[in-house]
């Protein structure tokens, strides 16, 4: 029997009133004041690659940019995982579609990479692809459950999985799983992060997933439920050896309702942590908000739909390296001709400022 190596985070959060964390904060939010900002304002550095577009190299929707090295990586559910070198010239796709070893039949989930061995995982389904650092096929596995979403953390591959619920004397009763596994992609430890009895079995996802952040300093935990429930899971983990301790509570002054189509006023999509900065990401009354707030100056502000470029686009800010304060954002092509394919898109690399005060 596999060993449970943490412990349950159930609705309650029963670990927030057992765990002592000396770090705890909790850090105010405005989503009803937010303000506008450029991106210039923001940004040490800004750095635009522009992906080359040929046929075979054509982007559809990217869920996430990985870097490797000197390669881009995107990756898109449908198009697969495309590398670039770091001027945008198209190099190769990772994998290929089909039923056959080192292929995947349905859209790519998520994609991880492990730096220090050189390993990149790809998660299909119920299938893991793994790839090395020259994007050759090394092995698969097929597990006996869904992978939304991977992860590497002290050394080892992690995946999580949640159900889409089963029966419960209460309603129906969904379970988010991490699964720790070793080189052969065997699993070895366990923990159930978090059990949720609801009324109805209902699902709700987002293309985007930042749930791990690891800034060198420490390891971060946050996944988001976006059901509605009538109040927002709102803390950032910290990952300690076989703990998950509370590291910081985002307090919103947006009151958190159900209206009679049963939409929830605010969700909370991502909290991220890197070096310097507490990222989220949250809708209020389905507008996009973007929150960052900087450890080193204490302070915080919020930004609507996006932060401004000097060709008044907004964009919206994505975690790249949390160890050097690196974010990325993905610039759309300019629609030009209805008989020619649109352009892929700029990626923009930023490496924000450390000691950033709101508004300067």
């Amino acid at each position: 029997m596999m060993r449970n190596f943490s412990i349950l985070l159930s609705i309650c959060c029963i670990v927030a009133c057992r765990a002592s964390n000396k770090e705890f904060q909790v850090i105010q939010v405005s989503g009803t004041d937010p303000t506008e900002m450029t991106l210039n304002q923001i940004a040490n550095t800004i750095e635009k690659v522009q992906l080359e577009t040929r046929k075979e190299s054509f982007i559809g929707n990217v869920s996430d940019i990985l870097t490797f090295r000197d390669y881009i990586l995107t990756i898109d559910k449908v198009a697969g995982v495309l590398v670039f070198d770091k001027t945008g010239r198209f190099l190769q796709i990772v994998g290929s579609k089909g039923d056959g070893p080192g292929q995947y039949a349905s859209v790519i989930y998520h994609a991880a990479i492990d730096k220090e061995k050189g390993l990149i995982y790809l998660a299909s389904g119920n299938k893991l692809l793994v790839f090395s650092d020259t994007f050759s096929f090394l092995k698969e596995k097929k597990f006996p459950f869904l992978i939304q979403y991977l992860f590497v953390n002290q050394g080892n591959l992690h995946a999580l999985s949640k159900d889409l619920g089963k029966p419960h004397e209460d309603g129906i009763i969904s379970t988010t799983q991490i699964f720790k596994l070793d080189p052969n992609l065997e699993i070895m430890d366990s923990v159930v992060f978090r059990k949720k009895i609801s009324k109805k079995g209902t699902i709700a996802g987002y293309a985007f997933k930042h749930f791990y952040s690891d800034d060198l300093d420490g390891q971060y935990f946050y996944q988001p439920e976006l059901t509605s429930e009538g109040f927002l899971r709102d803390t950032l983990y910290q990952m300690n050896e076989e703990k998950f301790l509370p590291f910081a509570k985002l307090a919103f002054d947006v009151p958190v309702s159900i209206d009679e189509r049963g939409f929830q006023s605010v969700l909370l999509l991502n909290i991220f942590k890197s070096k310097s900065y507490i990222f989220a990401e949250f809708d209020v009354d389905f507008q996009r908000h973007i929150f960052l707030y900087n450890l080193n100056t204490k302070k915080g502000f919020t930004v609507k739909e996006g932060f401004t470029l000097e060709s008044g686009k907004k964009v919206t800010l994505r975690p790249l390296d949390p160890s050097k304060d690196t974010y990325y954002y993905i610039e759309e092509s300019e629609f030009q001709d209805a008989k020619t394919e649109e352009k892929n898109p700029i990626i923009g690399i930023v490496e924000l400022k450390k000691n950033l005060v709101c508004c300067e």
